[in-house]
């Protein structure tokens, strides 16, 4: 007899906002019966296919989340430092620091414009020692001072660096550099950006590029659940593991109720079952939950009934058992054209 087995995988008043959590924390509950109860009438494979199905997509986004994060940290970064080579390299000209000394705002805009046509940066400013806006690529703002209030790094410390601030264009990703003259002398600032509109489309292309990937590894992800289920389905012989329970509580009563001993061994001859009457007549002392994994061998000592041919049936055949002569027969058990016990 073959051996079956199964694995269970707004704002208000203070009243008013505690009635408000009584009735989130009486919903609460609620819903999680009904997604209970609803989840607990699938079959046992849908559920298999739905925990499988759930945790793969929890895992998909968190590697999304982690991706997109790390992403858009490394834009960032990459971005603020070509904002701020260009910004040192524009700052080194000796034109530019020439018509920056001379505030020949023809100059400057003669330098300038040619570099914002080739460079991929939102906007160049060039300022004058004091903030005062020389260059924009809006007209209307020269002759203004500079706003975000991160220039004095750079005026007053000489220093180059990455900030981001909110500007007339909206929030950027500023490079700024100090424009010194043949002294040292700070005479002005340029600073090059790239707006967080800009860095959200580049972040949006670059994300944009890992979905396919990421679809398609989801779409594996539920081909390998459903087949996982399936094969679950099978060798479950297509019952649930309440089907399963009911028939092992029947295949144990049944072993106990026959006057005849019954032993039931496994394609590995190991005891899989042996009921109280077979312990009997093999005076066998111990338990049924001891003998049960037991190789037959171990347990009979005339084990050669068991191995003789054993997809052959035999019936009625006197043979010694532990010394004693027993009547015995032998019932193979095949499924799907494969010994199983």
């Amino acid at each position: 007899m073959s051996e079956i087995f199964c694995s269970v995988l707004h704002l208000s008043a203070p009243g008013a906002q505690n009635g408000e959590n009584n009735n989130l924390m009486s919903i609460y509950p609620m819903y999680t019966r009904k997604i209970t109860h609803w989840f607990a009438r699938r079959s046992f494979q849908n559920r298999i296919f739905l925990l499988i199905l759930f945790t793969s997509t929890i895992v998909m986004l968190a590697m999304s989340w982690y991706l997109t994060d790390i992403t858009e940290e490394r834009l960032h970064y990459q971005v603020g430092q070509r904002a701020l080579i260009q910004a040192m390299q524009i700052s080194a000209m000796p034109e530019l620091v020439e018509a920056v000394q001379k505030r020949d705002l023809a100059r400057i805009k003669a330098l300038i414009d040619p570099m914002r046509s080739f460079s991929d940066a939102t906007y160049i400013t060039v300022g004058d020692a004091s903030g005062q806006r020389l260059y924009h690529v809006n007209p209307d703002e020269i002759g203004k001072s500079m706003e975000g209030g991160d220039s004095d790094e750079a005026l007053i410390n000489a220093k180059s660096y990455v900030s981001v601030r909110k500007g007339s264009l909206g929030s950027s990703l500023r490079g700024k550099s100090p424009i010194q003259d043949a002294t040292g002398k700070v005479i002005g600032i340029v600073s090059v950006g790239y707006t967080i509109e800009q860095l959200e489309n580049w972040l949006s292309l670059q994300i944009s590029s890992l979905l396919i990937p990421m679809a398609i590894m989801l779409l594996l992800l539920l081909f390998c659940a459903r087949r996982f289920s399936l094969h679950i389905k099978k060798q479950m012989l297509n019952m649930e593991p309440q089907q399963l329970s009911q028939l092992l509580i029947q295949q144990s009563v049944l072993f106990e109720s026959v006057f005849e001993g019954l032993i039931a061994i496994d394609s590995d001859y190991k005891i899989t079952a042996i009921n109280q009457t077979a312990r009997r007549l093999l005076n066998l002392s111990q338990p049924e939950p001891t003998l049960i994994g037991k190789r037959i061998s171990s347990v009979i000592s005339q084990e050669v009934f068991f191995y003789d041919a054993p997809q052959t049936n035999k019936k009625d055949e006197i043979v010694t058992f532990n010394q004693i002569k027993v009547i015995a027969s032998r019932m193979a058990v095949i499924l799907n054209n494969e010994p199983q016990g």
